[in-house]
């Protein structure tokens, strides 16, 4: 995954089924998520910062659902934006795409197993009103 476009598409799903909180937790020091996200779209801002030392933008990202609200993207480079920071990028960005598939697939497990037991449920009760029939036990 190359384009900021996914990227931030990421960072909003993943925001959503892992949590800011551990979203943040992906990146090692010195790196620092900034993420907006609202109704109108969505920026985030990868940044190499520590005391004492300029804090340096190394990946930018947005989409916007409203044109009204670019006006503070204009210009600007989205992506990758220092060489030293790729592999914490791509890393950060892999280790996003592997748990929220991880959770997909649990949610998909869950599910069956939900219907599963649903199944379960519904062949004792059919056999449960069998059985009723069958010994005439239906006087009402």
């Amino acid at each position: 995954m190359s384009g900021a476009v996914e990227q931030i598409e990421l960072l909003k799903l993943a925001k959503i089924e892992l949590g800011y909180d551990k979203v943040i937790t992906l990146l090692p020091k010195p790196f620092r998520l900034y993420l907006s996200d609202h109704d109108t779209g969505c920026q985030a801002d990868i940044v190499a910062q520590a005391d004492g030392y300029e804090t340096i933008s190394v990946w930018e990202g947005s989409k916007w659902y409203s044109a009204h609200y670019e006006f503070n993207d204009r210009n600007k480079t989205f992506g990758l934006k220092h060489e030293f920071a790729r592999p914490t990028i791509e890393k950060f960005f892999a280790t996003l795409a592997e748990l929220i598939s991880e959770r997909a697939k649990q949610r998909a497990s869950s599910q069956l197993s939900q219907k599963a037991e649903k199944e379960v449920q519904r062949e004792a009760a059919l056999d449960f009103y069998a059985s009723m029939v069958a010994d005439g036990d239906n006087a009402g």
